[in-house]
């Protein structure tokens, strides 16, 4: 196991002029997501502080997710070597200067020394590597198809409510013409049973398509929030998300009855329950029969078959 030491002032924070333990500069961009990377690499991490208040430092850290092992000693030297410099591989501070054995050219590095801080101004976010673009542009993308798929929910919910309406008016109509005169006084009942079952079977369809759209949708915001929550792991610039923004991976659930997409295939759901009465209306006025406690079993049954639409399509994919 490698041991690294790392300082706080100017190395995990700003610099800044001493007022007491409680006071820190700045967290540094980058600092807790590089440590915590050297962590999951598997070394040892040493804060190697001037500071004293071991309590404090610990809060401070704590604070903004930076992880660590020890501060101001390694456990793991030999008994006769505690108390001196902690031993360790690297040591991580912005005032120090790495000897290369030369000690001919030491003096001006010594006495000509200034901290990055007082040096020249360097940009303080390096330029994106690869992976760094490749998220950006991953999050960009899926915001993007995040609101196409809730666009097409509901143009597909005011497409369906447009057919189902087409539909009723077209068998008001029928409903209404006057086709006793006609050789075949039941067409009527035909006509609107075969609009009734047309409209019936497209309210189905409707209702599998919004589920599936659902489910995409829900697999996108899902993914957003895996890499919103990548980033807030790491505090950047210390922003803590206190408002509580969707950062959950594992949410939203495609089976919420609560959300807004729910609410469209409820009135869907209702509607084609209103059509499934409507057949079996139809169909029992042509063969002149009144168990029209049929129409409230059809209602139930296009009920429990979107239901179980919903729950096959949400689980299986999930």
């Amino acid at each position: 196991m490698r041991t690294v030491c790392i300082d706080i002032d100017g190395t995990i924070s700003r610099y800044i002029e001493w007022v007491d333990s409680k006071t820190f500069g700045e967290v540094l961009p980058h600092c807790a997501e590089t440590i915590h990377h050297l962590k999951a690499d598997g070394w040892y991490v040493i804060i190697y502080t001037t500071r004293a208040d071991k309590n404090e430092i610990t809060k401070f850290l704590g604070k903004h997710n930076i992880p660590f092992d020890a501060i101001n000693e390694n456990p793991n030297q030999p008994a006769n070597a505690i108390g001196g410099k902690p031993m360790a591989d690297v040591y991580v501070d912005d005032r120090a200067i790495q000897f290369d054995g030369d000690w001919s050219g030491a003096y001006e590095k010594i006495t000509g020394f200034k901290s990055w801080e007082e040096g020249p101004i360097k940009p303080t976010e390096p330029p994106l590597d690869y992976c760094g673009q490749l998220l950006i542009n991953d999050f960009t993308q899926s915001m993007y198809t995040h609101r196409h798929y809730d666009t097409m929910n509901w143009n597909i919910t005011k497409f369906a409510f447009g057919e189902i309406l087409v539909a009723i008016g077209a068998c008001w109509s029928v409903f209404n013409w006057d086709l006793a005169k006609e050789s075949s006084p039941n067409l009527k009942w035909i006509v609107m049973s075969i609009i009734c079952i047309a409209s019936l079977l497209f309210g189905i369809i409707s209702i599998i398509t919004i589920v599936k759209n659902r489910v995409y949708f829900v697999r996108t915001s899902r993914h957003i929030n895996e890499l919103r929550h990548h980033v807030l792991l790491r505090q950047p610039y210390g922003f803590k998300n206190e408002s509580r923004f969707w950062e959950n991976p594992t949410y939203p659930k495609v089976i919420d009855l609560d959300s807004t997409q729910f609410l469209s295939l409820y009135m869907l759901i209702f509607l084609n329950m209103c059509i499934a009465a409507a057949t079996v209306f139809s169909i029992l006025n042509y063969f002149q029969l009144n168990c029209y406690y049929l129409m409230t079993a059809a209602s139930l049954l296009v009920l429990g078959t979107s239901w179980w639409i919903i729950n096959k399509i949400g689980k299986k994919k999930f």
